[in-house]
């Protein structure tokens, strides 16, 4: 049954397409009918009604215990049912106030249903028949006050009206099946971290970016859109004075190690909304520590964030890579997240799969080239990839003599095949296998 939840919460928030506020008109499709309602901001909450017992789990499959709830739950609800479990009350609900009221056995939580389970392949409007049959419009357990229009215009006046009224923003069905979470885009400031080159080698392709701890830095993501031309040649020029070396390896999206460079440039990121948690549970993030001026350490998991739809906004100079400027607390105020450390265990030995070396005599010189690949026998620890591959490219008479590249594999055969693709791609005639 735990399977079940966790699927279903993988396909519930796989069906909903971000979308930010102020672009509605462009990103919502004319239909002739659409379902709407306000987006509550607390948990995602699934109930398993067999007819004997109710129960209450969050979306990784948690059980919890919900004694005001379970005793008003519609006994003939038979079935497995979501719904946003939220804080009833003057002020908005928050998911950290939602769980402060389940530790505290509070009694001011409502549960809005806006779904049943096993009828999710259904259309929007089958659903709400289904759902009408059991839950009233108001009360502890109430369904979701959908409300049905034609006109879009009617939407986005209502969606403003929410926004201005401190609401987390709206959900909105239309006729092809989509579903939409619409919310206005909100900013952080960010400490960069480091950075990854495009494949034309003048313009970076993202950024990593943090939040300042009291003793180090909260990996919490990367962004690659938002950028001019532009500013992505002159990130470089600021960035390359500052990279430093570090035992951690963070690869963009194309494959490509980040560099890491010294915290000293803050960033404005905005985005759609600050994730807390996935089908696994609490989201872990890298936790790193600048040391004496030279390099990052990793320093375990802590539970933190993920960015939705990430945008960057600009370098802010008037802004500190520290706690006051660009700290956890802007991330805190909105979501409530427990820095848990769970340091590093005892790390178990790499093992070296495949190794060629290469060398080629020419005027300048002898080159070499050296391809290594390794299982880490540390993914279990989430600081690290399954398999790596490392390509080294000495050439004694150019300009840069030494170049490496970096790249990870989810599992043997893909870091066989990248080898394998590598060696063909840089090994032509003259080159001697030693």
């Amino acid at each position: 049954m735990t399977s079940k939840i966790i699927e279903y919460h993988r396909k519930y928030a796989s069906k909903y397409i971000p979308a930010e506020g102020s672009r509605l008109a462009e990103i919502i499709p004319q239909c002739d009918e659409y379902y709407y309602s306000e987006k509550l901001d607390g948990i995602l909450l699934i109930t398993i009604n067999d007819g004997k017992d109710i129960k209450f789990f969050n979306s990784s499959g948690i059980k919890i215990t919900l004694p005001i709830l379970k005793s008003v739950f519609p006994k003939d609800a038979i079935g497995l049912w979501a719904g946003e479990l939220y804080v009833n009350g003057n002020k908005r609900s928050r998911p950290f106030l939602v769980s402060k009221s389940i530790s505290n056995g509070n009694d001011d939580l409502s549960y809005a249903i806006f779904d049943i389970v096993e009828d999710v392949r259904k259309s929007v409007t089958e659903r709400i028949v289904a759902i009408d049959r059991f839950f009233p419009e108001s009360g502890k357990i109430h369904k979701i006050n959908l409300k049905k229009t034609n006109s879009r215009g009617q939407i986005i006046t209502e969606f403003n009206q929410l926004v201005n009224d401190g609401s987390e923003g709206m959900v909105i069905h239309t006729q092809q099946g989509f579903t939409y979470k619409v919310k206005p885009q909100m900013t952080l400031d960010c400490v960069i971290l480091g950075y990854a080159m495009r494949e034309n080698g003048s313009q970076i392709r993202e950024l990593l970016i943090g939040v300042a701890l009291d003793d180090g830095f909260m990996v919490i993501g990367k962004v690659g859109t938002g950028f001019s031309d532009l500013e992505r040649e002159q990130l470089v020029s600021n960035l390359e004075p500052l990279v430093i070396n570090s035992n951690i390896v963070e690869v963009a999206g194309n494959g490509l190690a980040f560099y890491w460079v010294k915290p000293e440039f803050v960033v404005a990121v905005k985005c759609l909304e600050l994730l807390i948690d996935n089908s696994e549970g609490p989201i872990s993030k890298q936790k790193v520590i600048f040391s004496d001026e030279k390099w990052y350490n990793q320093s375990g998991k802590i539970t933190g964030v993920s960015l939705m739809s990430p945008v960057y906004e600009g370098i802010r100079m008037d802004k500190k890579a520290d706690t006051i400027s660009a700290g956890l607390s802007q991330i805190t105020s909105r979501v409530e997240i427990r820095v848990n450390e769970s340091h590093l265990k005892q790390l178990n030995a790499s093992e070296i799969i495949n190794r060629e070396v290469y060398i080629k005599e020419g005027k300048n010189g002898k080159s070499l080239r050296k391809f290594v690949s390794w299982k880490t026998n540390k993914e279990v620890t989430g600081l690290y990839p399954a398999y790596v591959l490392y390509y080294t490219d000495f050439s004694s008479g150019r300009k840069d003599p030494l170049q490496t590249e970096i790249y990870t594999a989810i599992d043997e055969n893909e870091l066989e095949v990248k080898f394998n693709d590598l060696i063909a791609e840089n090994i032509k005639k003259g080159w001697v296998k030693i």
